[in-house]
């Protein structure tokens, strides 16, 4: 019998006297697949197992630890789980982000496997040390907690049941929340600067209640940073809340989000008891939750009979601007909806007034990247051409279904300088078309922009250079025309 063998019996005497495993973690982190082994490991011994976080751990440390029966902290110590990263210089390439990706996935889906069922534990725990220190204390006589989300709805503060909730559709203590006009102009005096357009642009338009404010932050680091206009806020961390609303986006929600993004208002209803797990129930949802997390303002608001409000919401500013326009298309690009070889034919072909080169992008994205199925109806074109477009939107004012000359045309396109030209088109869909019909369809919305007289706002702008696009759809099969 050779050593090695000699040993694994050995080890496996010894682990059939022990009773259980205990755990003491203090770690900073490590190899994250020697660390996701060494967990499954842990999660895989059938004897009883506790572990005990001291100090610190994090990163490959938390799937560690909560690989666990049971998992304990000390008061003083601290985990915490962030993406995946290497150290170093990479090349970032698509396979290398796919590692990445499927690594990240790996690791979250085994600490959501060990740390769930625990919902009701916490809340019970919480409920405790609010009621006790918030409503039973003899000690206390005001407490203020402050959060993005009202917590009416949530029965974690069911024992905390003498709050005043107020939220950013409210007047009261709406002063106390971001900086005033008053404030930054004070602020920026002092260091000899002055509150100029750019600033507004960037970081004023958040409103609390009726209080017009600026974002505390951006205007600090803008101040300390030289003066460069840049999104600072925006730039703390990831804006998760994008990539959940553009996976539950309908075709409706894709265009209010084009409009907002051309700096127009949206009529949307305002539930101020929504909570984020909702998005998926109801997709109309995520107004409220852009609201409440400053990435939309109220214009106007009326009071309805079930509580909720019927608001006029826009954008802020440009630096929240930038959020949108940025997510929006990472999105595109991550789901492949959109490539960005794709949008750059599309943006060239548009400049250049090459229906030929139009064609044969939209074309080969049709072909690669959707399914016969989804092709389902014009409203699905409409968002995919404001999607391919969306490259664009530094140079035009992009604009949907607006009422210009005798119709409403479906994308209008507006220089934002007059050394590009103005750009409209007219789509069509039908079924099963055959490659004839198909021609006829595009003749006929190309005719329709002439007909209609589509190009009347802009050209009572001053625009006379205009580029007119009818495109037609069938499935896969896409048709266009112009006028040359």
């Amino acid at each position: 019998m050779n050593t090695q063998l000699e040993s694994l019996l050995e080890l496996g005497e010894v682990l059939l006297e022990i009773d259980g495993l205990f755990l003491l973690i203090n770690t900073v982190g490590g190899d994250c697949s020697c660390g996701l082994a060494a967990a499954e490991m842990i999660a895989s011994i059938k004897k009883p197992t506790v572990s005990l976080v001291i100090g610190d751990s994090h990163s490959i440390g938390v799937p560690l630890s909560v690989a666990a029966d049971r998992t304990f902290i000390a008061p003083t110590a601290t985990m915490i789980l962030h993406p995946v990263r290497l150290n170093g210089t990479i090349i970032g390439a698509p396979q290398t982000f796919e590692y990445f990706r499927l690594i990240q996935d790996r690791i979250v889906t085994f600490v959501e496997a060990h740390t769930g069922g625990f919902y009701d534990e916490v809340r019970g725990g919480l409920a405790g040390l609010l009621h006790n220190s918030l409503k039973t204390s003899t000690s206390l006589k005001y407490a203020m907690l402050t959060g993005i989300q009202r917590v009416a709805k949530e029965n974690i503060f069911s024992d905390l049941n003498n709050l005043d909730v107020y939220t950013v559709i409210d007047n009261d203590y709406s002063e106390y929340f971001g900086f005033s006009i008053e404030e930054t102009k004070e602020l920026l005096e002092y260091y000899d600067l002055e509150l100029n357009d750019e600033v507004k642009e960037m970081y004023d338009g958040y409103k609390m209640g009726d209080k017009e404010i600026y974002n505390p932050w951006s205007v600090i680091n803008y101040i300390s940073k030289g003066c460069i206009p840049q999104a600072y806020w925006v730039n703390t961390g990831k804006n998760e809340i994008f990539e959940e609303i553009m996976n539950a986006a309908t075709d409706d929600i894709v265009e209010k989000l084009h409009i907002l993004l051309q700096g127009e208002i949206v009529i949307a209803r305002i539930d101020q008891n929504v909570v984020y797990r909702s998005l998926a129930e109801d997709p109309a949802n995520i107004y409220s939750l852009l609201l409440v997390a400053g990435y939309l303002k109220t214009q106007k608001k009326d009071l309805q009979a079930d509580g909720s409000y019927l608001c006029e919401v826009t954008i802020p500013n440009k630096e929240i601007a930038s959020v949108y326009k940025s997510e929006i298309l990472s999105h595109f690009l991550q789901k492949g909806i959109i490539t960005r070889t794709t949008a750059n034919k599309i943006a060239e072909s548009l400049y250049a007034n090459d229906h030929k080169k139009l064609q044969s992008a939209v074309a080969e994205y049709l072909d690669k990247s959707i399914s016969f199925y989804d092709g389902g109806a014009e409203g699905f074109y409409h968002g995919l051409m404001l999607g391919l477009i969306a490259l664009m939107d530094n140079q035009y004012k992009i604009k949907s279904n607006r009422e210009s000359g005798d119709g409403r045309y479906d994308i209008c396109m507006i220089p934002r300088e007059k050394r590009y030209p103005g750009i409209l088109f007219e789509l069509k869909w039908e079924k099963n078309l055959e490659e004839e019909d198909l021609n006829l369809l595009a003749e006929e919305a190309l005719q329709q922009i002439t007909t209609l007289k589509y190009d009347a706002d802009m050209r009572e702008d001053g625009i006379t250079d205009i580029l007119r696009f009818g495109i037609a759809f069938s499935g896969k099969k896409v048709r266009v025309k112009t006028i040359i």
